[in-house]
């Protein structure tokens, strides 16, 4: 069974990472954008930051990373976070 839980994002550390609230870090699922310092990394990051930062969104957790991050599917406001990020060509 699948469970989706609801979180507010404090801050957005990457294009494909974010912190709640609740201190959580979360990266999404199937999302793989530049790391920092690398060419288009600001660019995925303010993309992600437009979409989430300082909003309530819908986790749903899929597994835990070697970091011990929270990999997760994201919704905001019936958009699938991770969907348009790789249409915006974010791609593992």
């Amino acid at each position: 069974m699948v469970t989706r839980v609801q979180a507010f994002v404090s801050e957005v550390q990457d294009g494909d990472t974010f912190t709640t609230a609740d201190k959580e870090v979360v990266r999404l699922a199937e999302v793989c954008a530049p790391e920092v310092g690398k060419p288009g990394s600001a660019q995925a990051t303010q993309t992600l930051r437009g979409l989430v930062e300082r909003k309530y969104v819908t986790l749903e957790r899929v597994a835990r990373d070697s970091y011990a991050r929270t990999v997760a599917d994201v919704w905001v406001d019936g958009t699938h976070v991770n969907a348009y990020m790789r249409r915006a060509g974010y791609n593992c």
